[in-house]
């Protein structure tokens, strides 16, 4: 959560609402590319979610795309209060420009406002099977109060709002290499805010990963909360400024990659690769041997995945930064006879909680 201050009164107001969300900007591996191609046939794709306790299906997120299979629009929020489009540009084949809008109504803003202040007054007097009960009857209560928007009828050009844009730069073997990443203050001004960087090797792979937070006046980013909680971390971390790095080393069927913050070494990861079960492990830990997460990834003959399992997940990454998990303990993917995404199935709490449908 970011904002521009210029009195000590607004500081305060803002420190609190630094303090008050986990940030969930920083996970490790921001920003992440979802560009879909579903193949030149397919100009459409439908993505919808299933609920498996309340029996309840709703459509996400709708992909375009153009006569080359380019990805070149997500519509969402069609059942939410706020609507989202992502743009995809392209130069030469490449993708150069990732823009994402967002509307929402005057009347549907005023409602959100006045939820989240009850919202967090309940859990203010802590955080127990009671009060989470209250906060999410209270959610569910203000739901049904939001007037809904269909994405595709909104004018974006004149009533869009800038969210936030992503501009891609390529190496001489077309690699990406430099992600610039832009976002809008809470005056709609826009401003660089993050430089990611790729370097590769000889061999075409990956050598490291580094993330630039760009410093600007009168602006905190912290990260404040312990994963998945209200409750302050024992030290809040200020991030403004800071630079990530991730160094990659390859071995056969092995992975490892060092993490480092202001080239201070934070932590570790190992990707093990089973060519037999075509099983990948993953295993991320800090300097002192702890295990922060644990997850695998599972592959069929063809090289895709079929199953994501995570075995531990703490909250926190290499580099120390905490982030709300809301990972499923499990997926399974299937696919259609074409090859394409058909479904993915969430489990929790070895029962499955949802399946996203893809429909095309």
């Amino acid at each position: 959560m970011r904002q521009a201050v210029s009195s000590h009164k607004k500081m305060r107001n803002i420190l609190f609402i630094l303090l008050l969300f986990p940030l969930n900007l920083f996970s490790q591996e921001y920003p992440r590319i979802d560009t879909l191609s579903f193949g030149k046939n397919v100009k459409e794709a439908l993505l919808y979610q299933h609920y498996c306790q309340k029996a309840d299906t709703i459509l996400i997120a709708k992909y375009i795309s153009d006569d080359t299979g380019n990805h070149i629009y997500t519509y969402q929020g069609y059942t939410s209060p706020m609507s989202e489009r992502t743009t995809f540009k392209y130069e030469n084949g490449q993708l150069t420009n990732i823009i994402k809008h967002r509307y929402s109504s005057s009347y549907n803003d005023s409602i959100e406002d006045e939820m989240w202040n009850r919202y967090f007054k309940i859990l203010s007097k802590g955080e127990n099977a009671e009060t989470e009960k209250k906060a999410d009857s209270l959610y569910q209560a203000y739901k049904l109060k939001y007037i809904l928007i269909d994405p595709e009828k909104v004018s974006w050009e004149s009533e869009g709002v800038f969210k936030n844009e992503i501009k891609i730069e390529y190496d001489s073997k077309n690699n990406p290499k430099v992600y610039h990443i832009y976002t809008s203050t809470m005056n709609g001004a826009i401003r660089l805010d993050m430089i990611f960087e790729i370097v590769y090797n000889d061999n075409g792979d990956i050598e490291s990963k580094e993330w630039t937070d760009i410093e600007h006046p009168n602006t905190i980013k912290l990260n404040a909360f312990k994963p998945n909680t209200l409750e302050l971390n024992d030290s809040i971390k200020v991030l403004s400024g800071n630079i990530r790095t991730k160094k990659y080393t390859y071995k056969t069927n092995l992975v490892l990659i060092d993490y480092f913050l202001n080239k201070k070494k934070t932590g570790m990861e190992k990707q093990i690769y089973n060519p037999v079960k075509k099983k990948n492990d993953i295993i991320v830990m800090n300097l002192i041997g702890d295990t922060l997460s644990y997850r695998t990834e599972s592959f069929d003959l063809n090289g895709k995945i079929n199953k994501k399992e995570s075995i531990i997940e703490t909250g926190y990454d290499g580099f120390g930064y905490g982030s709300d998990s809301v990972e499923a303990e499990r997926k399974d993917y299937h696919y259609d006879s074409y090859g394409r995404i058909n479904q993915i199935v969430d489990y929790l709490n070895k029962k499955e909680y949802s399946v996203s449908i893809y429909k095309y």
